[in-house]
């Protein structure tokens, strides 16, 4: 059996691909912005206008679901050397019912693999992880996109799992300082003090609302960032089997 990419590869490939195509996978990942302010919405609207912001909650979670799927087909895309065009994304919403069952599906087993012991739910996690890119590369239904990372995962649980950990440290601490950073610029120019919810569990409108502004901009950027580090672990894996 072949080695699947190490994971400085890993690390180094993903980053020169995600600062390489930004110009391009910007433009698809820029809806994330506008996914944090519609789910944010309803903690930040008054009592009277509830309705509204659960009517926004759910725009936003729709919103979430095209904005990855057109995410994941443009990075799969530009993997392939292939030039992104109206066409790569067209058929988005085909998509949308597989992946939403299959990452039900995923999200209930590796529950399950927790419920009775920390290690059957990350052994799950991993087994079962790639299940969600299989339906967007190869348009399989969910019975089969398990089959097919089940079996790309066989025998590599711990190389996957540390690939994972090494490459997802490194990026979360990357996008968790960018975000530190930016929230105490932010606050300090608008003159706020203290977080979005006081000690006394009140929300600050200024300070929620800034936060939500920030995460949201920060999640646009990096997004791509994450769907490049996963696709490029994913081809990795069929590249070797």
């Amino acid at each position: 059996m072949q080695k699947i990419i190490g994971a400085g590869q890993l690390i180094t490939d993903t980053w020169h691909a995600f600062t390489k195509t930004w110009d391009v996978t910007v433009r698809y990942s820029a809806w994330f912005a506008l996914v944090a302010i519609l789910t944010t919405l309803p903690i930040l609207l008054p009592e009277n206008m509830a309705p509204f912001g659960f009517i926004a909650y759910l725009a936003g979670i729709v919103l979430a679901i095209w904005a990855s799927i057109n995410l994941y087909l443009v990075v799969f895309a530009l993997e392939r050397k292939e030039k992104v065009t109206d066409n790569t994304t067209k058929d988005v919403w085909t998509y949308a019912v597989p992946l939403i069952l299959t990452g039900l599906l995923v999200g209930l087993a590796t529950l399950g693999g927790f419920i009775l012991l920390i290690l059957p739910g990350i052994y799950l996690a991993i087994r079962l992880g790639f299940a969600q890119l299989a339906v967007i590369d190869k348009k399989m239904q969910p019975t089969q996109a398990f089959k097919n990372s089940w079996e790309l995962t066989k025998g590599r649980f711990w190389p996957v799992l540390g690939r994972q950990l090494a490459a997802g440290l490194v990026y979360g601490i990357l996008f968790l300082v960018v975000i530190m950073v930016a929230t105490l610029i932010v606050n300090a120019l608008a003159g706020i003090d203290g977080p979005g919810v006081n000690r006394m569990g009140t929300v600050n409108l200024a300070a929620a609302g800034a936060d939500t502004v920030i995460h949201g901009l920060a999640q646009a950027a990096f997004m791509p960032l994450f769907y490049f580090l996963q696709i490029k672990l994913y081809n990795s894996l069929k590249a070797t089997k």
